[in-house]
């Protein structure tokens, strides 16, 4: 995989003298293993209060995402807010190590499950998420013929994959009942857009990739599960306007 990345917390020396030489061993070899071809480590060692900066990191994450693997000791607070933030997007790994082997396995776990396509998340979450992301990127807030889109196209790729076509009616009733999405008839068809007055709370969806409870107990209700990787490629967190 080009470009991918994963993400490495680890203590400073005061907490584990040598763990720097274990990270530096590890990515020793990582850098003559084919395997992680096209992979990035980044690397982010702790404070002396085994903190991190969880803004940044977690702003980093959903930016390039990657699994991330946090080497105890690590402050419960610091892992316990990364899970929630980056819940649904990436994994989150607390491990502990005592040799560079340790370091190496950790991250190779890490990646197996990120390639795997964890986490695996409620297949209509997914395609809800995939939607609103699609009729924001084109600025589908209705009020013009402009402003809607045909259902045609909702599911044409370019952000809905065709795959998902079978959900996607049941999805678009779930959001429209919910006041998320409005709908105008065209020619004995459907067009659909987005609230124009749910304009705040849709950004909030988009930047936190997470629906109010009560949307999110419905779409949910799925049985059927899809991986987060179908999300990694949509720039969530930045909207059009």
């Amino acid at each position: 995989m080009s470009g991918s990345r994963i993400y490495l917390g680890y203590p400073n020396a005061r907490y584990s003298p040598i763990i720097r030489e274990w990270v530096k061993e590890a990515l020793q070899a990582i850098e003559t293993d084919p395997a992680w071809a096209g992979w990035t480590v980044v690397r982010k060692e702790y404070d002396k209060n085994c903190s991190l900066p969880i803004n940044d990191v977690s702003a980093a994450i959903r930016s390039a995402v990657g699994p991330c693997v946090l080497l105890r000791p690590v402050q419960q607070r610091v892992y316990a807010e990364l899970r929630e933030r980056l819940e649904g997007v990436t994994v989150v790994l607390v491990e502990l190590a005592n040799c560079s082997a340790d370091v190496l396995n950790q991250l190779q776990h890490a990646r197996s499950q990120h390639l795997a396509g964890e986490p695996m998340l409620p297949r209509k979450l997914v395609i809800a998420l995939l939607l609103i992301a699609k009729l924001e990127r084109h600025q589908m807030w209705g009020g013009k013929n402009k402003g809607y889109m045909w259902f045609s196209d909702l599911a044409k790729g370019r952000g809905v994959a065709e795959e998902f076509a079978d959900q996607l009616p049941a999805v678009i009733n779930d959001l429209f009942s919910r006041g998320l999405l409005i709908q105008k008839p065209s020619g004995g068809k459907k067009k659909h857009a987005l609230c124009p007055q749910m304009r705040r709370e849709i950004h909030e969806i988009l930047r936190t990739r997470k629906f109010s409870d009560d949307v999110h107990r419905i779409l949910s209700r799925d049985t059927r599960l899809a991986s987060a990787r179908h999300l990694d490629s949509v720039r969530f967190g930045q909207p059009g306007r």
